[in-house]
C-alpha cells in the first residue's frame, strides 16, 4: 500500500492532501526539524437509529503509533464495553500490546438513544518520554451530550513504551482497522474527517482529506 511522507512546511502549518495513486502528500514545503511525537483525529459518526433491545449498533476506532495491530495500539468503543466483560452502552478506550490489555478507560453507561444524531469528537495519540499518551477530546453527541477531556470526567490512558516517536502512524491505519462491528445497518457514514501532525505543541501539517470506513460487516 502506498504511504504519505511528510515533507518540510512554509511556517506552522502546512495543508496536505492524500493521493492514493501516488501514495505522496501535495505540499510546498520544508521538513520539520524532529519526528512527529502527536497525532490527532477528527471523527465524525451519523447514526441513522440506534436499537436499544439489541444493544446496536456498536461502533470502534483503532488508532497506533505503529502499521499494524501487532504492537501497541488503542481502541474507543462506543455503545458498548468489552472489559473485563462485555456491558452494552457508553464509552471505552482500551491499550493493547498484541492481544494483551493493558489499561481500560470508560465514560457514561447509557445506550445510543437518538436517531438522526451526528456523533463528532477527537481523538489524540501521542508518544514522549517512555510514555503512549491517547485521550478523547471535544466529543460532542445528542445521547451523551458532551464527553470526553473537559466534559466533567476525563477518557484517556497513558501507557508505558519503547518507541520514541509517532513516525509508524499512517491514517490509513486506523480507518482500516476501525468499524461498525454490531447492526453497521442503522450507522449512515463513520468518517475520519482530518488529520493534524505535531511536534510537541506545534502543529506542523494538517491533512484535510476525508477517509471514509466501509460498513460491510
Amino acid at each position: 500500500m502506498n504511504r504519505p511522507r511528510i515533507v518540510q512546511a512554509v511556517g506552522p502549518l502546512l495543508a496536505v492532501a492524500w493521493i492514493a495513486t501516488a501514495g505522496a502528500w501535495n505540499a510546498a514545503a520544508q521538513s520539520p526539524t524532529s519526528p512527529i511525537d502527536r497525532v490527532e483525529e477528527d471523527w465524525e459518526l451519523i447514526i441513522i437509529a440506534p436499537d436499544a433491545i439489541a444493544e446496536g449498533p456498536q461502533i470502534t476506532t483503532s488508532m497506533s503509533p505503529v502499521d499494524s495491530q501487532a504492537g501497541q495500539f488503542i481502541v474507543f468503543n462506543l455503545n458498548y464495553r468489552s472489559q473485563p466483560s462485555f456491558r452494552s452502552g457508553g464509552l471505552e478506550l482500551i491499550a493493547y500490546n498484541g492481544e494483551a490489555v493493558l489499561a481500560t478507560s470508560t465514560q457514561h453507561t447509557s445506550q445510543l438513544s437518538t436517531a438522526n444524531e451526528t456523533i463528532t469528537w477527537t481523538q489524540s495519540l501521542g508518544v514522549s518520554g517512555g510514555t503512549m499518551r491517547y485521550q478523547i477530546i471535544e466529543g460532542q453527541s445528542t445521547s451523551w451530550g458532551q464527553f470526553g477531556q473537559g466534559s466533567g470526567a476525563n477518557l484517556g490512558l497513558t501507557v508505558a513504551t519503547s518507541l520514541s516517536s509517532m513516525s509508524g502512524y499512517y491514517p490509513e491505519t486506523s480507518v482500516g482497522f476501525s468499524g461498525v462491528g454490531w447492526q453497521a445497518n442503522r450507522v449512515k457514514s463513520m468518517k475520519l474527517l482530518r488529520v493534524r501532525y505535531y511536534q510537541g505543541n506545534t502543529l506542523v501539517a494538517t491533512d484535510e482529506s476525508v477517509r471514509t470506513v466501509s460498513l460491510e460487516q
